[in-house]
């Protein structure tokens, strides 16, 4: 199964409203936003140096990557990016002149017959087994995969700095459709009520950035709960059995618990005490 990263880099279009930014701005912060150069600078640094080496060192080389620009976007930072793209044949840059044009080519291009589509925003990152984790699902087609657990991110003075652990089901980061264009599904946070989600639970799959340049400006997290960190710590010892612990609401709605309880004994004395705090141990996928 062919895997088709999309990309959106900085595509101008006051009348789309999907991003806070378009929302909540007049016509003429909103342009003054996007040719800002501090950051254009940032977005073009992080793309360059987080988010491509994210795709491009991926252990499974089965993929495309289609990055979709305005063909208002400067010059100079057009430049850049196709520079850092060299003659790379599973990379595209696409200019288009709105969202209009984006979700037309996205929804016209030529897929290869059993193929994944993959949102990836321009300022995060994948880990190097994305693919390989993926292609386990080349049969489930009209299926939406869902990779929760990642971690935040910072880029300061050109380097990555690793923030808390997260943990999101339906997240946009990574999120992926089997046979389908993932972006015509429609919003993320709400896609588990239109759409039967697989949830992927190896953890540390994605880079979440960070940052005010970010049309959330979301921030670093100052603190994760203790439940979180007693359970990522446990997981990464757990993980190399075949087995990982999950909060219960995370698991599809009509998933039968019962029918992926685990068989030892041990394990099962051991849910009772979780399922108290809404969690589970279950078969990692």
């Amino acid at each position: 199964m062919k895997a088709y990263f999309i990309s959106r880099f900085n595509i101008f279009d006051y009348t789309f409203k999907g991003f806070q930014s378009t929302r909540t701005s007049d016509q003429a912060a909103y342009a003054k936003l996007f040719y800002n150069k501090d950051r254009l600078e940032f977005k073009t640094n992080v793309f360059i140096n987080v988010t491509f080496p994210s795709v491009i060192k991926q252990d499974n080389s089965n993929w495309e990557w289609h990055i979709y620009t305005s063909k208002y976007l400067p010059l100079i930072y057009l430049k850049r990016i196709q520079s850092a793209c060299g003659k790379n044949i599973n990379i595209h840059v696409i200019k288009v002149r709105n969202f209009q044009e984006f979700y037309k080519k996205i929804t016209d291009f030529p897929y290869d017959a059993n193929y994944a589509t993959v949102r990836l925003d321009d300022d995060d990152a994948l880990y190097g087994g994305y693919v390989d984790q993926l292609n386990k699902y080349k049969n489930q087609k009209g299926k939406i995969i869902s990779f929760p657990y990642g971690n935040e991110y910072c880029f300061v003075n050109g380097k990555k700095k690793i923030g808390n652990k997260c943990f999101k089901p339906n997240i946009a980061l990574g999120l992926a459709a089997i046979n389908k264009i993932i972006y015509n599904c429609g919003d993320h946070s709400d896609i588990s009520t239109r759409y039967d989600i697989i949830y992927n639970n190896t953890p540390d799959v994605y880079l979440l950035c960070c940052s005010p340049y970010c049309d959330t400006k979301r921030a670093l997290t100052k603190s994760i709960p203790l439940v979180i960190r007693f359970k990522s710590s446990i997981n990464n010892k757990l993980k190399k059995y075949g087995i990982t612990i999950v909060q219960l609401n995370s698991i599809p709605i009509n998933t039968n618990v019962d029918s992926i309880e685990l068989s030892s004994i041990i394990v099962r004395w051991c849910n009772i005490f979780f399922r108290i705090f809404g969690f589970k141990i279950i078969e990692c996928n």
